[in-house]
């Protein structure tokens, strides 16, 4: 992964496998995720907040969009988006959404996220 995109790119469609293990290579150890109306601070707390996700909603399909890149360096990036998924809720089709933030890091040419901030789509007033 060259670039910050790329890295946002591997992240969602690894996220999209509903495999942990293709996602932890992506996140640094020292994360913080804030969702759910929850934070979780360490991998363990954060593993299980996705599996929660994705058994919750079966065939989930995750998308970012409306990316805003607010920092981008060879080192740092952060970037806004608004994030969508579909997928079943106790059988039913469902789908929802939101804003989201991620903060990546590059260390040793490999960009993580360190930081992932999701929450229910606002309007703005």
């Amino acid at each position: 992964m060259d670039t910050a995109l790329d890295a946002l790119k591997a992240y969602i469609a690894a996220t999209n496998t509903h495999r942990f293990d293709l996602v932890r290579p992506l996140i640094d150890p020292s994360a913080s995720y804030w969702f759910g109306e929850r934070v979780h601070e360490n991998l363990g707390d954060v593993q299980a907040a996705f599996e929660r996700a994705w058994t919750s909603v079966a065939d989930e399909v995750y998308e970012v969009g409306d990316c805003r890149w607010l920092v981008e360096t060879a080192e740092h990036a952060v970037v806004t988006y608004r994030y969508r998924w579909r997928g079943l809720v106790d059988g039913i089709e469902r789908c929802g959404g939101g804003l989201g933030t991620n903060v990546l890091v590059c260390q040793s040419g490999a960009w993580r996220v360190v930081h992932e901030h999701l929450t229910p789509q606002v309007t703005a007033r």
